[in-house]
């Protein structure tokens, strides 16, 4: 029978191995919507005495799908970025995690599990392809994970959720969701937050290789799928065109810029864009140190005000200044500082 009370979806680190889960915690984290999916390939012999196949085989199996939910400041959320980025700071205080960029190809993994009314269903080895964040004028701020693992399990007995604080607990309950009176976009290092955005929205993508994590004597994944090149894009819309007389800009970039020849090409070592996000109480950022923009969007019609929209890139600042190499970095403070086996733990411990 369909009851709210038995839909769920919780992540765990998988601590013991690819497709293991040894003693890691399991975080339950709110979720708008999933659409997790078992999928395989059928594949037929085809010859030339018959008319029509006559034999067939399921081929690779493996899991995909989405998670879709409303940015919070839990360790649901927290774990799942980290999945995204691979590396954790040495220390973590006062729950707050510095999630850099993995330079290595090897991802962590996690093991999903749902409560889908009647049972619960089981999908190892999940890895975070793609993650996308947006923010928008009168909305809470959103987030979409897109996982892909091993096939899927047997379907189990549900559990009982816990979406409560400290030890080996998410913390989701205790917090809301952040939203975009508490958000705002700072460009090139500047001070002062834009105010001129409508919306904002930024993907990571990690480009897994799934070919290549099968192997003989197995139908699903028996390694770990290694990232590929990962690429950083976004898109952000502002509330009217920039140029250098609009007043109060603050290193925006404006309309002529980024029609110029050559383009706009914004790189600092403190930020070249600075997304920040906050509930009003528990905040977090995401900066991005070398930006390419593309060509600005813009027109008017007899209905509708004139907006401007760009989409961009960004790559790995080279300059020594950095220390690390690196194109993104988020900055992330939980308000849950109990998860794992003490306070102040470490995603890659927990």
């Amino acid at each position: 029978m369909a009851s709210f009370a038995n839909r769920y979806v919780s992540i765990a680190r998988e601590d013991g191995g690819y497709g293991t889960v040894s003693s890691a915690a399991t975080l339950y984290g709110f979720v708008d919507d999933e659409n997790l999916k078992q999928t395989y390939d059928i594949v037929e012999r085809n010859d030339m005495s018959y008319w029509a196949a006559h034999n067939s085989a399921v081929g690779k199996q493996y899991t995909e799908g989405d998670l879709n939910f409303v940015l919070q400041a839990d360790d649901f959320c927290g774990m799942l970025m980290y999945a995204a980025m691979g590396g954790d700071n040495a220390t973590v205080s006062s729950g707050e995690h510095v999630l850099s960029e993995k330079t290595t190809n090897d991802l962590p993994s996690l093991t999903v599990k749902v409560g889908r009314d009647d049972k619960e269903h089981t999908f190892k080895g999940m890895m975070v392809n793609r993650m996308s964040i947006s923010a928008t004028v009168g909305e809470y701020v959103t987030a979409s994970f897109s996982l892909i693992g091993q096939a899927e399990e047997a379907t189990g007995s549900l559990a009982t959720p816990d979406w409560g604080a400290g030890n080996d607990k998410s913390g989701a309950a205790t917090v809301d969701g952040m939203h975009f009176k508490d958000s705002s976009v700072r460009f090139m290092a500047d001070t002062d937050d834009s105010i001129y955005i409508r919306s904002f929205t930024i993907e990571l993508n990690n480009n897994l290789d799934t070919d290549n994590a099968c192997a003989l004597g197995s139908d699903t994944l028996t390694r770990a799928p290694i990232m590929q090149r990962r690429e950083v894009s976004g898109t952000i819309e502002f509330t009217r065109p920039l140029y250098s007389s609009t007043s109060s800009l603050n290193n925006e970039p404006t309309y002529d810029e980024m029609i110029a020849a050559g383009g706009l090409e914004d790189a600092n070592t403190t930020y070249s864009i600075r997304l920040a996000l906050s509930d009003g109480t528990n905040s977090s950022e995401i900066l991005l140190y070398n930006v390419r923009y593309e060509a600005p969007q813009a027109g008017v019609s007899g209905r509708d005000v004139e907006t401007m929209t760009t989409g961009f890139k960004a790559y790995i600042n080279l300059d020594s200044a950095m220390g690390t190499p690196e194109a993104m970095q988020i900055d992330w403070k939980t308000a849950n500082t109990g998860a794992g086996s003490g306070v102040d733990t470490k995603y890659s411990s927990i």
